[in-house]
């Protein structure tokens, strides 16, 4: 059985059948392994060497639509009070 840590997902398992060998010894399949492992972490190394982007700002209204919105509203009060 095969099982890989999946850093989104928890853990992936799986299996894969190996031609018989007499000495039942496969190994290839070890360094294949342990070279995948040393690629799988040198990418969660890179993917968690970086911060998480974190941008915070303010935006205000323009004085010149804050007048627009106050005459608006004055104009729309003094009409509801003549009615």
């Amino acid at each position: 059985m095969i099982s890989v840590p999946f850093y989104r997902e928890g853990e992936l398992e799986g299996f894969f059948r190996l031609p018989f060998r007499e000495s039942g010894e496969y190994p290839e399949v070890e360094e294949s392994f342990l070279l995948l492992r040393e690629k799988y972490e040198q990418i969660v190394r890179e993917a968690y060497a970086h911060e998480p982007l974190d941008i915070r700002g303010e935006l205000d209204l323009s004085a010149e639509t804050k007048k627009a919105i106050a005459a608006k509203l004055t104009a729309k009060k003094i009409l509801s009070l003549c009615a």
